[in-house]
Order: structure tokens, then C-alpha cells, then sequence
């Protein structure tokens, strides 16, 4: 799993709240930080969970299929660093 693709979202530890997402009608929903527009299908990047701001996610695409990481950490920067921890694992082959 490589942060390659061109939906990727930049790991970086700055302020900028993190976007969401949620289940509606049983479809994934991605939304920018303030809620006001749709992040793209195939978008790859931290993100929060439907818990709340410390329900951190990563999500992914591999082989053209959607992948969620639940994350242990509850900060941004740890986050990042868990990320990119996972990132360096090849996958199985």
C-alpha cells in the first residue's frame, strides 16, 4: 500500500482539521473538513471516523478497492507517524 495515488492527501501535522467520513444509506461519504463538499471516491489521506475527532483512520486503495486502517493513535501527529509506519510495510504478497 503506497500514498501514490493522486487523490492522496499530504501527511502533514498543520492545523487544518481533518476531513470525515460516514456511512449514508450504506454508501461511504467523504467530506472536507467543513462538511460543505465531497471528497473524490477514490480520495486517500488521514481522515476522521464517524466517532469523532480522535477516531482516526486511514484511508487507502489498493487494487482498486477500497481500504480502511483503524488507527490506535488519538493525535494528528501520531497519526502521521503510524501512517507512515504502515505505508513502509510491503504488502503480503
Amino acid at each position: 500500500m503506497k500514498n501514490s495515488h493522486p487523490a492522496a492527501q499530504p501527511l502533514t501535522s498543520d492545523s487544518t482539521p481533518l476531513p470525515f467520513f460516514y456511512f449514508k444509506d450504506g454508501v461511504l461519504q467523504l467530506c472536507e473538513h467543513h462538511g460543505m463538499s465531497m471528497l473524490p471516491a477514490d480520495w486517500e489521506g488521514l481522515i476522521s471516523g464517524p466517532n469523532g475527532v480522535k477516531d482516526l483512520w486511514y484511508l487507502g486503495m489498493e487494487l482498486g478497492e477500497r481500504t480502511f486502517n483503524k488507527l490506535r493513535a488519538t493525535t494528528k501527529e501520531a497519526a502521521i507517524a503510524e501512517i507512515q509506519a504502515l505505508l513502509a510495510v510491503p504488502a503480503a504478497a
